[in-house]
Order: C-alpha cells, then sequence, then structure tokens
C-alpha cells in the first residue's frame, strides 16, 4: 500500500497563497506550483520535489512524531535530516534508521551465514535533506487543512 498526499482545499485560492498556475497541455494537466510543492488538479495530488515519491510517507512520519511526541532531527535551523527505505517507501527517523539498519544486517547474516567475510549488505536507507524554506507551501497547505494522507 503506498500512500500520497491528496489535495482537499480550493484550487481557486491557491493563486492568492502565491502559488503560480500552470497549464501543461501534453495531457491536459493543471498544476499550482510554490518552491518545490506542487497541486495537480489531476488525481488532486500533492507533490514535493525534493520527497518525490515519499511525500505520503513524510507526512505519515510527521504524523507519528507527534502522536509519540518525537522530533525530527534538525540541522543548522535549515533542514530536516530524515532517511527513505527504498524497497519499502517509508520514512525513518536517525533512531529508527538505525534499528531498521540493525535488523537488516541481521537478516543478511541469517540468510547468508558468518562465513562470507568481507560481503555487506547492500544498504536500502538512504539519507535526505527537506529544506523548510522547500516544505514550506506544504505545511501551509497542511495548517488549512487542505492536504491529507490517502493511500492507492
Amino acid at each position: 500500500m503506498k500512500h500520497y498526499l491528496k489535495f482537499t482545499g480550493e484550487y481557486n485560492q491557491l493563486k492568492s497563497l502565491g502559488f503560480e498556475f500552470q497549464k501543461l497541455y501534453a495531457n491536459d494537466y493543471l498544476q499550482w506550483s510554490k518552491e518545490e510543492v506542487r497541486v495537480w488538479k489531476k488525481g488532486a495530488q500533492v507533490t514535493i520535489d525534493c520527497l518525490t515519491n515519499y511525500e505520503g510517507a513524510f507526512l505519515k512520519l510527521l504524523e507519528s512524531n507527534k502522536a509519540n511526541g518525537k522530533s525530527m532531527r534538525v540541522i543548522d535551523n535549515s533542514f530536516f535530516e530524515i532517511f527513505v527505505q527504498r524497497n519499502t517507501r517509508e520514512c525513518f527517523n536517525y533512531e529508527d534508521k538505525i534499528e531498521l539498519q540493525r535488523s537488516e544486517r541481521k537478516a543478511w547474516i541469517q540468510w547468508h551465514g558468518n562465513e562470507q567475510k568481507g560481503l555487506e549488505p547492500k544498504p536500502t536507507v538512504e539519507l535526505r535533506h527537506v529544506f523548510f524554506d522547500d516544505i514550506a507551501p506544504f505545511i501551509m497547505l497542511l495548517k488549512k487543512k487542505w492536504c491529507e494522507l490517502a493511500t492507492y
């Protein structure tokens, strides 16, 4: 099950919020963009360039952190440091990433055995930097309750 961001707001009010309208003629797509955030009319989807294919997982992580009293790892007061798992398309905090790597290594050793010294499991977790300025329009949509987590 994959998560995505569903736009639930008013398209006609996006321009007043600083979004720029664009009609993409190839498939008659209507899109509003601001910074790295794009609102698509077809599919009512919100995408974030720096989080392509991980937007829903990022929102899920934000909601999970809020519910569990956790905070994101912030660097230089300018960006979040998150980790994405390419196989499952999930997002993790730093602490969760360490536990995920341990469990992946344990599973790899169980599968391949200890005799394969020098070989290491191929990493499936990668670091992503999410700059506050880039996602500010997305946060604004969240505060207005114009964006929600959906699955397909």
